[in-house]
């Protein structure tokens, strides 16, 4: 049975070494992990802007697969790992929901 294990924000169409997953108990520790990753590769603003606009926010799964907020929501709900939502908008998971 798949189930959510962390946040994960998914960064596409920046370019290497910045194009990949992120992973955080929350959203916000994985904008510090991307954060640290430009500042040691290029500190230029150029790719803070690109990154920022190039993320996805989700989770992953015990797959190994990344899903988006809405997702992610049935996944916790059918699995169990919640009971309902409670800190999204509508149908969208929240790490908040999970922890």
């Amino acid at each position: 049975m798949e189930k959510i294990v962390c946040s994960a924000i998914e960064i596409t169409n920046v370019g290497e070494p910045y194009d990949g997953i992120y992973l955080g108990l929350r959203h916000a520790d994985c904008l510090r992990q991307i954060t640290r990753t430009r500042k040691l590769i290029n500190g230029s603003d150029e790719y803070r802007i690109k990154c920022n606009g190039n993320g996805e926010q989700g989770f992953l799964t015990t797959k190994n697969r990344f899903v988006d907020r809405i997702e992610g929501a049935k996944i916790a709900l059918e699995t169990g790992q919640i009971e309902e939502l409670k800190f999204g908008a509508g149908d969208e998971l929240f790490s908040e929901d999970l922890y």
